[in-house]
């Protein structure tokens, strides 16, 4: 079972865009990409490609597909990433700061291509579209734009077993399994979920009032971000596990069905 990066799940609540106007001067720039760091145990297998990569703005979003190479054959059971951040560098080499959300893979389908890239021979590629949303923060997105002049790609960790643990893996696999899930999972992440589901109960109504132009969300605004703000401590506590039971993962799905389905207005 893919694992959802919880990194996105923040980046699906999509703040009423009439709070504020969205966009960067800046829409297009080309990095020069050559020798890309990559950090987390994904840097024994995968690079990036050097060559010219472009970064854009669509919409609310900031965007860029990335050429990944594995290096070497993965020999570990069930390989996985469970996490994958492109992060911007600024002229010096330092990242740009105060971005909030990670750049991250934008769709379940890139997080398949790399789980297929991590099951297959070295020399093989595959294209990864990375994603930036932080709810119409035109500041931010133009600080993005102005100041990325490199990149790199950090905490590629995995999920499945790692190349060490073969043996071992082979050994237990009719009484466990090391996909990423766990019998129990954790209280971290119940308590995010918990969070979440809270979360997404409240910002429903509060984005049916901003839909219908109720100007009482605009005083609600501020408690909105304030929680939000809960939210991410809550999936940043999470992260630090990576093991969910199969019952987290089911609710975890419903909860952001639910989110979808009312921001596209069913």
């Amino acid at each position: 079972m893919t694992i959802i990066n919880v990194t996105n799940f923040l980046a699906t609540i999509v703040f009423a865009t009439f709070l504020t106007s969205c966009g960067s001067s800046i829409k297009e720039k080309t990095i020069k990409a050559s020798n890309i760091s990559v950090t987390g145990e994904g840097s024994d297998y995968i690079k990036v490609v050097d060559g010219d990569y472009t970064l854009k703005v669509v919409d609310d979003k900031i965007v860029i597909a990335i050429k990944l190479e594995l290096t070497k054959k993965y020999e570990g059971a069930n390989p996985e990433m469970g996490n994958l951040s492109f992060i911007p560098l600024d002229k010096t080499g330092a990242a740009v700061p105060d971005i909030g959300l990670d750049m991250s893979p934008a769709t379940m389908s890139d997080w398949d291509k790399i789980k297929d890239l991590l099951k297959g021979d070295a020399g093989k590629s595959a294209t990864i579209s990375f994603e930036w949303n932080y709810f119409s923060k035109k500041d931010v997105q133009e600080r993005i734009m102005k100041e990325t002049e490199n990149f790199e790609i950090a905490r590629a960790d995995f999920t499945g077993g790692s190349s060490s643990d073969v043996s071992s893996s082979e050994s237990n696999s009719d009484n466990s399994s090391d996909d990423g899930l766990s019998e129990t999972g954790s209280e971290d992440w119940d308590k995010m979920l918990d969070d979440y589901d809270e979360y997404v109960t409240e910002y429903i109504k509060f984005y049916k009032k901003a839909m219908k132009g109720d100007n009482s969300a605009l005083a609600e605004y501020p408690a909105m971000m304030e929680k939000a703000t809960k939210l991410s401590e809550s999936m940043t506590a999470a992260q630090n596990d990576n093991k969910l039971s199969a019952e987290q993962i089911g609710r975890m799905m419903k909860i952001q069905t639910k989110m979808l389905q009312a921001a596209s207005g069913n």
